[in-house]
């Protein structure tokens, strides 16, 4: 997992360092300039979708490959996914510790696209150029898939709870440098953003490993699959129901203070298994 997320970070640097070419080329198309990345992206998806569909057919056309290999050997291929699964996801015995792990994924996530969501606007507003804050935003991805590599690693030498530990007191360690964005103080987000990123990194690799202990191993594929959706669910919390009102409540301070109190509070159980 921590290979392929290193591999995600080419895209994820590349796309927000296109932001001012990008807006050069909608403004002599005569767009607005932040249409730029909208058309990016209405080149890059469909070059996604193709790549995706010859993997797919190269995947399909292997596994057919294996069910005759299995039929002719007189084994059947299917039924697999559910030896030994059982009817549920999770092992009995940890259903406690996979739902702190779901809980670690969906708030480190809300913190992370809910603070980067934001912050970029601030600085706009306060006279950054669009070319400048691409440059942030491609240098906050960077350590948001760079280091997964590492943190795999960290996770198998210390496990996985400790890291996922690490991960929020980084987290923790970078809301206080975005804060002072809202008011015009905003060179110390770039640090932040950075750290938040990083923070972000150790959370997805620890505590998708600690998801994917705590489920049965023939349910491991919609333990990830649930890891995700609520990832998402954490994402849409952030960014819809937290940073419009707490934003217009008491400004970025404000949401940055909530975003690390739920942080800490998600942490807390953690810290208890940590210490046992």
């Amino acid at each position: 997992m921590s290979s392929a997320m290193t591999a995600v970070t080419v895209g994820a640097v590349a796309g927000p360092a296109l932001l001012g070419p990008a807006g050069a080329v909608a403004r002599a198309l005569g767009l607005p300039e932040t249409a730029g990345l909208y058309l990016l992206a209405a080149v890059a998806f469909p070059a996604a979708a193709v790549l995706t569909l010859r993997l797919d057919l190269r995947l399909w056309n292997a596994a057919s490959q294996a069910g005759e290999h299995a039929a002719g050997g007189g084994s059947p291929a299917r039924g697999r996914g559910g030896q030994g699964g059982g009817p549920t996801v999770w092992d009995g015995r940890r259903r406690g510790g996979a739902a702190l792990a779901l809980l670690l994924l969906g708030v480190a996530n809300l913190t992370m696209v809910t603070a980067m969501g934001v912050t970029p606007v601030h600085l706009h507003a306060h006279d950054w150029p669009l070319d400048s804050v691409g440059l942030l935003v491609a240098a906050h991805v960077a350590p948001m898939f760079g280091p997964s590599a590492v943190s795999g690693r960290l996770c198998d030498r210390f496990g996985a709870r400790s890291v996922a530990l690490l991960g929020t007191v980084v987290q923790l360690l970078a809301l206080p440098l975005i804060a002072p964005a809202g008011t015009g103080s905003t060179w110390m987000a770039v640090p932040g953003l950075l750290l938040l990123g990083l923070g972000w990194n150790l959370h997805l690799i620890s505590s998708s490993a600690l998801v994917i202990q705590r489920s049965r191993g023939a349910r491991r594929h919609r333990a990830e699959g649930i890891g995700e959706s609520v990832m998402g669910m954490g994402a849409v919390a952030g960014t819809l129901g937290l940073a419009g009102p707490l934003l217009t409540i008491g400004g970025l301070p404000l949401l940055c203070l909530t975003l690390g109190a739920v942080t800490l509070l998600a942490s807390l159980p953690l810290l208890k298994e940590v210490r046992r």
